[in-house]
């Protein structure tokens, strides 16, 4: 669960770095994404007599145990999931003129890029909710494959990376970006930076956050 809040929150940043980079590119995007907040929470015995919560599924708690039991909480969402890409499949089947999705897939691509190629999103979905005042998509239950496979349940390692780039297809939105030029999926002796290449530093991309 803690792996779960923090690709969320991970998400969220990136998202922010995107849309700062769409509009410095003057790119047009939709602007109305964003994931969805989430926290943890402890369920904890304050009595003997008193029993869990009936959504644990629970009679009792463990016996000797003072941790109590996590639950991850989000906002309550619509019925309604709009599925952008999977664990392994990241080709768009969206129509050409679905700036909802080639925004987000456009999104997978930046991330991609700004993680210097060790990281990308799957799995992602949404669902219809306000985003700053307007309609919009609220993300969640992302996953996540790195170069590592410790981002948590669903982490494919290299596999999965190699899987996004094997079924990613650039959009105008990712051409708008350039990002089809740089970080190209198969990167080529033209893509690889010189010495003194000040491209990255320019542009915004391949500047990996420590924080």
């Amino acid at each position: 669960m803690y792996a779960e809040v923090y690709r969320l929150v991970l998400g969220e940043k990136i998202l922010g770095e995107f849309y700062t980079f769409s509009r410095a590119q003057n790119a047009e995007v939709f602007c109305y994404l964003k994931f969805s907040s989430a926290y943890l929470a402890t369920e904890l015995q304050v009595s003997e007599t008193r029993a869990p919560s009936v959504a644990s599924g629970m009679k009792h708690f463990p016996v000797d145990s003072t941790e109590g039991m996590t639950w991850l909480i989000e906002p309550k969402r619509a019925s309604a999931v709009i599925n952008f890409t999977g664990t392994l499949d990241h080709a768009s089947h969206a129509a050409a003129n679905d700036i909802q999705a080639k925004t987000v897939h456009a999104f997978t691509h930046f991330v991609f890029a700004k993680t210097e190629r060790s990281l990308v999103f799957a799995d992602l979905q949404g669902t219809p909710g306000p985003v700053r005042e307007c309609d919009g998509i609220i993300l969640f239950d992302p996953m996540t494959h790195t170069t590592e496979g410790g981002s948590g349940l669903g982490d494919w390692g290299q596999d999965g990376i190699n899987s996004f780039v094997e079924g990613h297809s650039c959009n105008d939105i990712c051409a708008a970006l350039g990002l089809d030029k740089q970080y190209p999926m198969v990167p080529g002796e033209e893509d690889l930076p010189e010495e003194n290449d000040t491209t990255s530093e320019s542009t915004g991309l391949g500047e990996r956050d420590d924080d």
